[in-house]
């Protein structure tokens, strides 16, 4: 497995492992799958997997504050993909760990939460695009 894993360095862990065929060259592998194209049901089952414990399986941050309401449209006007970008592969200090995703799990995940946006769809929807980061959190709150 050490053998396996030197040539695929840059690639999360998890992707090497249950997607590289045994005994694949890890170069060639991820070039045959370098044009996997970002899709919302990948986004969904990873965010169901990964984030909904915290983020609530509806995106709404179960009302504590400092999780994000993935449904209201000023949380998407405030946030551009890039912070999204940010903030999932770093973490956002003691408040949410890091995750480590392929570029294309990553563009999902991203396109999942946006399908959240109430304001999708209708046609008096503003259309902004958010640069640099969003607002500062507040602390989080244990569930009561």
């Amino acid at each position: 497995m050490v053998a396996l894993l030197a040539g695929c360095r840059d690639v999360p862990t998890e992707t090497v492992t249950l997607c590289l065929p045994e005994g694949a060259d890890c170069a060639a592998f991820l070039t045959r799958n370098a044009s996997a194209s970002a899709n919302v049901e990948l986004g969904q089952g990873l965010f169901a997997a990964q984030c909904a414990t915290c983020h609530g399986k509806d995106g709404r941050g179960m009302g504590l504050p400092g999780r994000g309401d993935f449904g209201d449209p000023r949380w998407h006007q405030e946030w551009s993909d890039a912070d999204m970008d940010a903030i999932v592969t770093a973490g956002r200090g003691g408040k949410m760990p890091a995750f480590r995703l392929s570029p294309v799990e990553l563009r999902s995940v991203v396109l999942f939460v946006r399908s959240l946006d109430e304001s999708r769809g209708k046609a008096d929807a503003p259309i902004l695009e958010k640069q640099g980061q969003g607002p500062e959190m507040g602390p989080m709150e244990a569930p009561e």
